[in-house]
């Protein structure tokens, strides 16, 4: 990391273009699928690095004015109540497994995941908002850019987050997961913003524009046996 980067002359709309001009030299001008594994690992690192360039300039630029609060307010509110509906789902789909389970012959064990990830599918993915000019930034082919990295990088790595039954409830009254310049502005934020925010990289802005959401429960059967066709239960 160039820790030279990050002052406060490069904090402005013409370095962003110049960012996002270099970007666009990997990953093409054209909204669709991006083919990183064709990428030579030394490319894809450094897209990682201007990734995260384009979000630090971004998160300076951002205005914390009264109706950018109420907009982080609003998405945030929908990601805690998809997260705490989740949580629902996900218990009350493990209190029907024993009848889901129901063919001794076949049903060793089962896992139950639920998750909610940022898709992007087209234009209509990205909101266009009234400062977008302000940025200078092309939000829509950076965000379809940045979802597909994460896309092409495994499953696990598009996830906002990921529950089990087991898993605990991260937004409880006492959590707060604001961090930098979120906490300065006095905003209390739920797990799901902390990790599109802190820990993928998506801007403040880009936050506001993420349109397309995907919640998803998983009820997998496993049948367990070994070479000789011994069950999973039969071993214990």
């Amino acid at each position: 990391m160039d820790l030279r980067f990050y002052c406060e002359e490069n904090i402005s709309q013409e370095k962003l273009k110049e960012i996002e001009a270099e970007i666009k030299i990997y990953t093409g001008e054209r909204l669709g699928f991006i083919h990183y594994k064709e990428m030579t690992p030394e490319k894809r690192e450094r897209l990682e690095d201007l990734f995260g360039k384009r979000c630090w300039i971004l998160n300076q630029l951002f205005d914390f004015k009264p109706e950018n609060i109420q907009k982080i307010k609003k998405i945030d509110d929908r990601l805690r109540s998809m997260t705490l509906k989740l949580h629902e789902r996900v218990k009350d789909l493990e209190k029907k497994a024993t009848l889901i389970m129901d063919d001794p012959d076949f049903d060793d064990d089962y896992v139950i995941e639920g998750s909610i990830a940022f898709c992007w599918n087209d234009e209509e993915s990205v909101l266009k908002l009234e400062d977008d000019e302000y940025y200078c930034s092309d939000f829509n082919l950076m965000i379809n850019a940045i979802h597909d990295f994460y896309y092409e990088k495994g499953k696990y790595y598009t996830y906002i987050l990921e529950i089990t039954p087991n898993s605990d409830n991260m937004d409880d009254e006492l959590d707060d997961w604001s961090e930098g310049a979120i906490r300065s502005a006095g905003l209390k934020i739920c797990y799901a913003t902390h990790c599109i925010c802190c820990h993928q990289l998506y801007s403040i802005p880009d936050l506001l524009r993420l349109n397309d959401f995907w919640t998803e429960i998983k009820f997998v059967e496993q049948s367990i046996t070994d070479a000789e066709g011994n069950r999973f239960k039969e071993k214990d």
